[in-house]
């Protein structure tokens, strides 16, 4: 008897647990809710004040020279190519030239898929010649709008 006791004892705890509805959101879920609409509106903002702000210039593109190594085909000029402008560049033509006096010795290129604003990606030239031995001259060529 004492079983068949604590089994109705049992069916009445879970009657009274059930009979507990939690209604409502709780105070925690209204402070995530609210930060998830303020980040939202800020990324709004931000975006809308860029696109009507945005200064439209055109990319600002330089090279400088890294390093320059041997290789097994010749020499491995490493570049950083950089864009300082508010405008992404996309295909971006990097040559460099070896030049004795005004006469290019050789010339070599590369380019570089996709360059944001403000920001810098490195590459590579590769030579046969030693630049070492010549004035080297490295440039941003050209370059396409994404």
């Amino acid at each position: 008897m004492s079983a068949g006791n604590d089994d109705n004892e049992n069916a009445g705890r879970r009657e009274e647990g059930a009979e507990r509805v939690v209604t409502g959101t709780s105070p925690v879920e209204w402070a995530v809710a609210a930060l998830g609409a303020a980040i939202l509106a800020g990324v709004i903002g931000y975006l809308a004040h860029d696109g009507l702000t945005g200064s439209g210039a055109p990319p600002d593109l330089s090279v400088r020279v890294v390093s320059t190594l041997p290789a097994k085909a010749g020499h491995h000029v490493q570049v950083l190519v950089l864009n300082d402008g508010q405008s992404p560049a996309a295909a971006v033509d990097v040559v460099g030239e070896l030049r004795d006096g005004e006469t290019v010795v050789e010339e070599a290129s590369t380019t570089v898929d996709y360059l944001p604003q403000n920001s810098e990606k490195p590459a590579g030239l590769m030579f046969t010649e030693d630049p070492a031995a010549f004035r080297l001259v490295v440039r941003a060529a050209g370059y396409t709008a994404p």
